[in-house]
């Protein structure tokens, strides 16, 4: 079956090189999650994949923001806390429902847990405090919290209807991920000669005149990213073949655009994928309405000397 949730440890990673280590020694831990200690190592192992969230979504200059007054670095710290949270409930939760791994299932976190395990040098072991068992039982909980999901999001059905209006919306909203648009175009500068000029061409076209003959010697280009704004790009790409646009203007010179070409042919390679996409989201979203019942009374408390002394290095 194939996995839907994102393992957080497949991408082999070197977290000593992300995350800051502590001076603490191994036998102390991060914080507790109803009574239960997380090791420094395992809590780093969350943290760094949160880095890389950020990293991914915002850019290296992430760190250097801050959401409604809280720095990045905070926030990515306080997430790999919750995203502990929901592994721990998920496999408190197996148990209750007699979910576990199979012996194909415990292989593959075996091989997972050595391929990370082979990557840390001897001194990166020592600095970060992990030992193998450890990354082990981060993986072999990771894979019970997969099955828990499977289990939740079991019987979830989407109408046709549903998923159709979900694919029509985002086609209409995301015509550049797909669409290519060819064009020719005229354009003047906006001042006095270049106005009235270009209210002359306008107006034969709006006469009826064809735009070949009004423009003469206009190429056709394919209008691709980079050559104007995402904003004036996203307008131009709303346009059917054979559209002649409205006067736009583009710094300090005003551009008008007659729509040569659509190519959607693109649009159907995107519908299996667009399928997959809305129904993660509906099972993400029972998923996490189950969960919050799960740890509605979650006990956290940090071992605040050594949460502290943890940061992430930019």
């Amino acid at each position: 079956m194939k996995r839907i949730l994102i393992s957080f440890f497949l991408l082999v990673s070197i977290i000593a090189i992300c995350v800051g280590c502590s001076k603490a020694g191994q036998g102390e831990y991060a914080l507790t999650i109803d009574g239960d200690k997380i090791s420094i190592g395992e809590y780093k192992m969350y943290l760094n994949e949160q880095k890389k969230s950020f990293e991914a979504e915002g850019g290296e200059d992430i760190w250097d923001a801050d959401f409604d007054g809280v720095s990045a670095e905070k926030v990515a710290k306080e997430n790999a806390i919750n995203s502990i949270v929901l592994v721990k409930a998920a496999v408190k939760q197996a148990k209750e429902l007699g979910i576990s791994l199979d012996e194909a299932e415990m292989e593959l976190v075996g091989e997972e847990s050595q391929k990370i395990y082979d990557n840390y040098t001897d001194e990166e072991k020592a600095e970060i405090g992990l030992e193998y068992d450890e990354i082990y039982n981060i993986i072999e909980e990771n894979h019970i919290q997969q099955k828990v999901f499977e289990f939740v999001t079991d019987g979830l059905e989407i109408s046709p209807s549903e998923m159709e209006s979900y694919i029509e919306d985002y086609y209409k909203e995301n015509l550049m991920s797909y669409r290519r648009v060819w064009a020719k175009f005229v354009h003047k500068a906006n001042d006095e000669a270049g106005q009235k000029e270009m209210a002359e061409i306008q107006a034969a076209l709006w006469n009826g005149d064809g735009f070949d003959n009004v423009v003469n010697g206009a190429s056709e280009v394919e209008l691709v990213s980079g050559m104007f704004s995402d904003e004036i790009l996203e307008k131009l790409f709303s346009y059917n073949e054979g559209d002649i646009t409205e006067k736009i203007e583009v710094n300090n010179n005003s551009y008008i655009f007659y729509i040569t070409r659509v190519d959607d042919s693109k649009k159907d390679e995107l519908k299996s994928s667009l399928e997959e996409s809305y129904t993660l989201q509906k099972k993400q979203e029972i998923y996490n309405t189950q969960n919050k019942s799960w740890t509605a009374s979650t006990q956290i408390e940090k071992n605040i000397e050594v949460w502290d002394s943890i940061e992430i290095i930019k």
